[in-house]
């Protein structure tokens, strides 16, 4: 608790490189071996975060350690904080992935919707005038 990390091989921070605008690193470090650190690399990791929605770190900064995140976003639609969720690879199999970033999403919805923010909702019916 209240230490910085890295935003290019966090959950976290990846969400905030894909929501928020932050810009990636110029130099990123590598901290294991699945540390991600070239920056073409990063920059398609992160536009798939952007399709997806959430963000993973499988072991990219702390061996043996997996985390998923999440945006939240305010009455402006904007990316103001991620939330997330971490936990050893034993208790965070990727064949569980799937219902783990549904439960964090749900959580992340549910903290945007307090922060007053209005999903769009795509309508497939024509526009009259």
């Amino acid at each position: 608790m209240g230490t910085l990390a890295p935003l290019h091989c966090t959950a976290l921070g990846k969400v905030l490189l894909a929501f928020a605008g932050a810009p990636i690193p110029e130099k990123p470090q590598s901290y294991t071996f699945r540390t991600i650190t070239e920056l073409t690399a990063i920059q398609h990791h992160i536009q798939q975060v952007n399709n997806q929605g959430y963000a993973m770190d499988d072991e990219e900064y702390n061996p043996g350690v997996r985390c998923i995140a999440v945006p939240i976003f305010d009455y402006r639609d904007r990316c103001v904080a991620a939330i997330g969720i971490s936990g050893p690879t034993s208790r965070l199999p990727l064949e569980n992935i799937a219902s783990v970033v549904k439960t964090v999403q749900e959580v992340g919805q549910t903290l945007s919707a307090k922060l007053s923010f209005k999903a769009v909702e795509s309508s497939t019916e024509p526009i009259s005038s």
